[in-house]
């Protein structure tokens, strides 16, 4: 099965805004844009998204591009590597985009690939925001970073 760990877009950092109700910047809202074009050749039958604003407007615009059904997941807001491959497990059903935060996506990509991915865990590279790991079968098919 086709598993798509993305990290929600770039957000701003209003004064005073918890950081689960964090927005997109500029910036993220473009390179959400590009990442959903990118999704768009993905076939997704489901999105798991995490409750925070920045994801819900990263899904808002990626969902644009692509027709999963949407499951907005708490447990992905703070999550632990093994959550979300909880996650995963529980609500994957055909070619899954799990939308959330970092570090935890780095982390569970690297797992998910067995730790073979040099890509993924060069500390240089990490995870950065809107960037996409698709796995399939334990093995890493791509790592894209849509600017």
């Amino acid at each position: 099965m086709d598993i798509y760990l993305m990290r929600h877009a770039k957000s701003a950092y209003p004064p005073g805004v918890p950081d689960i109700s964090r927005p997109l910047s500029p910036r993220g809202k473009r390179n959400a844009a590009v990442a959903a074009k990118w999704l768009a050749t993905a076939d997704l039958t489901t999105a798991l998204v995490s409750p925070a604003v920045r994801t819900q407007q990263t899904w808002q615009i990626v969902q644009k591009h692509v027709t999963a059904n949407m499951v907005i997941v708490d447990d992905l807001y703070e999550a632990s590597t093994t959550d979300i491959a909880s996650v995963v497990d529980r609500h994957a059903a055909g070619p899954t985009l799990v939308l959330g935060h970092n570090p935890s996506l780095q982390m569970c990509a690297i797992a998910m690939a067995r730790g073979d991915e040099p890509a993924l865990r060069d500390v240089k590279i990490k995870f950065p925001t809107s960037a996409i790991a698709h796995l399939r079968s334990g093995a890493l098919i791509e790592f894209v970073i849509p600017r």
